[in-house]
């Protein structure tokens, strides 16, 4: 059977219902495109700006690692060199709108623990490093500044104002565009952040204060907080980023703070010392005081001392010389004439002579010295002068010492008096220097004493006494010996007389204080006296009887070699010795005339001498240049007849002025060599 066409049927959507249904079909597309494009946009502003966070959080990081190794906050760079400067020009970058870091150059990357600091060679050593960081540091300046919609990173380094130690690993940096061989900038500077909005930062007097001090004064600051704020598009959309950090310096060190000026030091002398003065240096907060002695090597007295005054320690006759550098946390100051300064210690310290004594000024005789007395630096005090005129009352008091000048017993020497005769000199342990026993004042003579004081680190061993002999006590030393720094060997005490006959063994030194020759020595009793030293070591009574002998002497032991024999020509026939005018060696087991010098510049003589002529004045042997005193100074001594008189001239000359032919001692005679 056929179908008719009128009953056939047809699937879809007829004109009508596509005309309904696209517009539905267009809005549904339409919301579904914008959600995805939502979407997508959301995420790339996210994206962006976490990645704005980020590299603001990066940005933070290098400026706190900077900030740590800074030492100032500057509130301006300064003018530069261009292209250095602000917009590539001179102008200086300020604390308002720039951050601006001192830091120290460095001979590495300043991260780097194996780094070491720059500093300029002057005043100390670059080859000394416990020397040069003293000296003053090189510093180089950091700066973060925005320009371009950029914080940018310039490093400046200086030129120097001298000669560095090291090349500094730092360079100087410059905007894009201008580095060429023939500028100053090395690199260019480091584009930290771009899409800058704001930057800000706040500086603060101490890392735990919130609230902020004025830019005008970010050099007095030690903790900032910086805040960047960045903004871009992203998908059409503004995206924004701010972040802060709070950074804190770790030194403090004043980039801004010039070395200070070098002092201007003077000196002067008081007793064993040398003091050293100036006026205080501004900028200044500690100051490096140096000294050498007579010309030797630098020493170190103080690295940091505060004060404005400095006491150095010396020996008589020293020149004591320093430099004072003033210091602050840049470096030293330099070594220039005004912080140098020398002062001479006086070898001699004048008498406060009383009682009518006054120095011995004569123009009718030679120029002998005036009193004076000293310490050398071997612990040996020694006296020197003529004085006259004073009274000569029993026990009168010529001068006193000082504490540190004292011995620790009574002292008794044999000395000369007015017309060349023996009279008796205490020095007592409460410093007073008495004549006991005087009968003329036109002179007395004080060359010749020499002992070792209170104040000592010598140790004085006791001999034993021989033959009935004992200690005579009543404040004088019992007999003691020692050595002192030099190898002189000193022998003390006063003793009461026992058994007596010329020749007496009184005692026996030990071996190390035995002269190995016979000595022959001045040793006052109740008048005039002497004693020997044998080349064994005894001590022997000569002389007359007495109540009590002084065995007060200073000699050079056995053994010791160095001696010389005179040699300048003093009239007569010059004999093997070169003593002149008929004067001989004694000989035998008598020591031949020699002298020596110490280090302490005590020259000593000694020999046993006869058959010259004794008239007065009368040249006996001659000292060459350095083993001269200033001076004429008269020495007692002992000889065949009494005791006797030579002088030692300022030309060198031995000089007889009393005794015999028969024979005459050199062996008392000390002193200190002045020319």
């Amino acid at each position: 059977m056929s179908r008719s066409k009128s009953t056939m049927r047809y699937s879809g959507f007829t004109l009508v219902e596509v005309l309904v249904i696209a517009p539905i079909a267009i809005l549904v597309i339409t919301g579904f495109v914008a959600l995805m494009v939502t979407m997508v946009g959301d995420v790339i502003a996210g994206r962006a700006r976490n990645v704005m966070t980020y590299d603001i959080q990066s940005a933070l990081d290098m400026i706190e690692q900077d900030v740590r190794l800074t030492t100032h906050f500057l509130v301006s760079s300064g003018t530069m060199p261009s292209p250095q400067g602000k917009n590539g020009a001179t102008s200086a970058f300020t604390s308002t709108n720039d951050l601006i870091l001192g830091e120290i150059a460095t001979d590495k990357n300043p991260i780097d623990p194996t780094r070491g600091f720059i500093y300029y060679d002057t005043p100390f050593s670059c080859g000394d490093p416990s020397e040069v960081y003293k000296n003053r540091i090189f510093f180089t300046t950091v700066i973060y500044f925005v320009e371009g919609g950029s914080l940018w990173r310039r490093t400046y380094v200086p030129t120097a104002g001298g000669t560095l130690c090291d090349a500094p690993w730092q360079v100087n940096t410059c905007a894009p565009g201008y580095l060429s061989t023939d500028t100053r900038c090395k690199t260019n500077d480091s584009e930290i952040l771009r899409d800058i909005e704001n930057f800000d930062v706040s500086y603060y007097l101490n890392p735990e204060d919130t609230v902020a001090i004025s830019p005008a004064t970010a050099n007095t600051a030690s903790s900032i907080s910086v805040t960047i704020e960045g903004e871009t598009i992203a998908a059409g959309r503004t995206v924004t980023a701010t972040s802060t950090g709070r950074s804190t310096k770790l030194s403090d060190k004043d980039i801004t703070l010039a070395p200070p000026a070098s002092p201007d030091v003077s000196g002067s002398a008081s007793g064993n010392e040398a003091v050293f003065t100036w006026p205080s240096v501004p900028d200044a907060d500690s100051y490096i005081v140096r000294y050498n002695i007579n010309g030797g090597g630098w020493t170190t007295a103080s690295e940091n001392t505060l004060e404005t005054t400095f006491t150095i320690a010396a020996n008589r006759g020293d020149t004591v010389s320093v430099k004072v550098f003033a210091r602050n946390t840049t470096g030293a100051s330099a070594d220039i004439a005004s912080n140098n300064a020398s002062t001479a210690i006086p070898l001699w310290t004048d008498c406060n002579l009383q009682n009518g004594w006054v120095n011995y000024t004569d123009p009718g005789d030679p120029g002998y010295e005036d009193c004076g007395y000293t310490i050398t630096k071997d612990g040996v005090v020694m006296f020197k002068g003529h004085i006259k005129d004073g009274s000569t009352s029993s026990n009168i008091g010529l001068f006193q010492l000082p504490v540190n000048l004292r011995p620790s017993h009574r002292l008794m020497f044999q000395m000369l008096i007015n017309p060349n005769t023996s009279t008796r000199i205490d020095v007592n342990d409460d410093g007073w220097v008495r004549l006991p026993a005087g009968t003329n004042s036109t002179y007395l003579g004080l060359d010749g004493i020499y002992f070792i004081p209170r104040d000592t680190l010598y140790t004085w061993q006791d001999v034993s006494m021989l033959n009935g002999w004992t200690a005579f006590g009543s404040g004088f030393p019992t007999l003691q010996t020692t050595q002192d720094a030099s190898g002189r060997a000193h022998v003390r005490g006063l003793l009461q007389q026992g058994t007596y006959s010329f020749g007496t063994a009184i005692a026996q030194l030990p071996s190390a204080s035995n002269p190995g020759e016979y000595l022959h020595l001045p040793a006052r009793g109740d008048s005039y006296n002497n004693m020997g030293i044998d080349q064994n070591g005894y001590i022997r009574a000569r002389g007359i009887s007495s109540s009590y002998y002084s065995t007060q002497a200073m000699y050079y032991p056995s053994g010791y070699g160095g001696w010389q024999s005179f040699s300048g020509s003093v009239g007569g026939n010059p004999n093997d010795n070169q003593l002149g005018n008929g004067w001989v060696a004694y000989g035998g087991i008598y020591p031949t005339p020699q002298y020596t010098k110490s280090d302490d510049g005590i020259v000593t003589i000694k020999g046993l001498i006869r058959n010259g002529s004794t008239a007065d004045l009368t040249f006996m042997a001659k000292l060459p240049p350095g083993y001269r005193p200033m001076k004429t100074l008269a020495f007692s001594t002992v000889s065949s007849s009494g005791v006797a008189r030579i002088d030692v001239g300022e030309s060198g000359y031995l000089i007889f002025r009393s005794g015999s032919s028969g024979w005459m001692s050199l062996s008392n005679i000390s002193y200190m060599a002045e020319q």
